[in-house]
Order: C-alpha cells, then structure tokens, then sequence
C-alpha cells in the first residue's frame, strides 16, 4: 500500500518567530500535558493555552509556548513517507495515534477500525450485534493505545544546515516550511482515512534561523559535518519532530456535519516540543533544537491562515484553534 508523502498541504504553519517571549525553559503543564504560562485547557473554550508575546519586530503577537523537553523520554514511532503493506506496524502506527488521543470515543469507528467484518458487514442488525459483541475487545485496543506519549516522528525530510558564522557565533539552519502530513486507508476501502500532521516551522518572512552556539562546540559540529557539504557549504540535514498528540479530530470526508464509517478522516496533530538535526546518513543528533534556543512558541494565529485550499485545513485549523482556547 503507498501513502501520500510529505503534501505540502500546508495546515498549520507553526512558526518558530526569532526573539519573541521568554526562553528560560520554565513552564506549566495542562491537563492534558501540553504546557503553556497561561492558564491551559480549552474546557468550555474559555481558558486558552496561548500567551502575548512579541515577534522579531516588536510586533504584539499571540503564541502557543513550546512545552520544555527535559526529563521526557521521547520514544521512536514512525518515519512518514514509506511504502508498507495494509495492517503493517507502519501501517497501523497512523491507525493508533488518532486513537491514542480521541475523545469522545466513536464506538462505530472504533469498531470498524479494529474488525474488518464490521467494517464489511451492511446489514444494521447484524452490525448493532457485532458492535456490542466487539465492546471488550475495543476497551482492550484503547487500554493499549492511550498509553502513547512523548514520540518522535522521522518526517523523512531536511533542513539545510548553513556554515557558522564567526561573528554571530551561530548556525544559520533554514528551516522546513510545509507541513508533513501523510494518510493511509484501512480495510482496502477509502471511506473511513488515518491521517498525522506535523506542523512547519515557518519564520515569519524567512526560513533561516540562527542558532548560537559557541565556537568549541561549533567546531565539534562541523568535524561531524565533514565531507557532507555542497559546493556552497550547506548540508542537507535530516529532521525528527520529538512532540505529542495535541489534537485527535474526527472530521467528515464529504462536507457531513460529522464523521461516520461512510465518510471520515481521523486525524492526529503532533505539536514539537523539540527537533532533533542528524548526522547526515546515520542516526547520530548532531544537535537538538528546543525550548532553551527557540522562541517563546509558534504564533498562534497562522494556525489559521494556512492550508485554505481544502475543506479539511480549514476545518482542523478551526479544531486546532477550539483546543487552543481562541475564540472567533
């Protein structure tokens, strides 16, 4: 079975705004563990996860702040962009990640999503039977499945990785500016879609973004770097996004008010807490970017102006904004 890889489908331009909000690293945790200096979680839309900040220009803006990455074991989950056979590891791990985090829990969908037959079967009768029938079994599936936390996702790109500048002390790292975002179907049919996004990292007007570091280190990174660069001195770097599921949407695929096993597309948004830049052909950090050295948190209102040439960015911005706590 082939996916769609990498579309540039340009959901939610998470930007990384050089110089906005405090970089201390101190933070808050909501309920739902996402962190945020403001008061968090969307209960009743009324309190938001976003605070004020200001951008490189000194421009009030508003942000969602990132969540601090230490003490988090971030385990390895998926590589967007392959080729896999239906009911694979891969296959299933888009499967898993929606179901990790849905609430409220569809029991039709879950249904269809753990047994092919109910998802074959036409007949109302026999479906409200097998549905009953299947309940232990998707308690089961859900126990294991909400256990997924703190993952990291290979989103099977790069970032260009420029020279060190002697006079900033810092790495120009021009930075991706698409959303990741991959889906898969289930049970050979195409009604009921599985789909993960990964936010960009957009810097407002530019891509490149300057990361300090002092010379010593410097010099240890570009001895990793050796032989790996182009005829203008940047290496193409590869990305892994180390986040969590912010969002598990359930969205109807033909315009419905909601998602049914006829029409559906279940969608996980993973938020970055931190990327990991490797060592080009291995699987070796040549450095983490994360709460420390970004900026106070993505801007929260380009969530919103992104990916509008679909129904679905424009639907799942809007969910995106309600878990936020942004009204209008």
């Amino acid at each position: 079975m082939k996916i769609n890889a990498l579309m540039a489908a340009m959901l939610l331009a998470g930007g990384l705004l050089a110089g906005c909000g405090d970089k201390s690293g101190g933070d808050t945790t909501s309920a739902d563990g996402s962190s945020a200096s403001a008061s968090a979680g969307p209960e009743g839309g009324k309190s938001a996860m976003v605070v004020a900040a200001k951008d490189a220009n000194g421009r009030d803006i508003t942000v969602m702040p990132f969540r601090s990455a230490e003490g988090r074991t971030y385990v390895p989950y998926m590589k967007l962009g392959q080729q896999f056979y239906e009911n694979s590891p891969e296959h299933l791990a888009y499967v898993d990640l929606y179901w990790s985090k849905a609430d409220p829990i569809d029991e039709e969908l879950l249904a269809y999503t753990i047994s092919k037959e109910f998802a074959q079967e036409q007949d109302p009768f026999k479906r409200k039977d097998m549905l009953a029938a299947l309940k232990p079994k998707m308690d089961e599936y859900l126990a294991r499945v909400r256990q997924i936390g703190d993952i990291a996702i290979d989103i099977n790109d790069t970032v260009r990785f420029g020279q060190y500048d002697m006079e900033k002390k810092a790495f120009p790292i021009f930075l991706y500016t698409t959303t990741s975002n991959a889906q898969v179907d289930l049970h050979g049919r195409n009604s009921v879609e599985y789909a993960v996004v990964v936010p960009s990292m957009d810097l407002a007007n530019s891509s490149e973004f300057w990361l300090p570091i002092d010379e010593a280190a410097a010099r240890e990174v570009e001895a990793k770097l050796a032989g790996k660069r182009d005829g203008n001195g940047n290496a193409d770097v590869p990305l892994v996004v180390k986040g969590y599921v912010f969002l598990a949407s359930a969205m109807s695929d033909n315009g419905g008010e909601k998602a049914t096993v006829n029409s559906a597309r279940l969608e996980a948004v993973v938020f970055p807490d931190a990327f990991d830049l490797l060592v080009p052909g291995t699987d070796e950090v040549l450095v983490t970017l994360d709460k420390k050295v970004l900026p106070a948190g993505f801007p929260a209102d380009k969530y919103f102006l992104t990916r509008p040439y679909d129904r679905h960015g424009a639907q799942s911005a809007q969910l995106v904004k309600a878990k936020m706590g942004i009204e209008g």
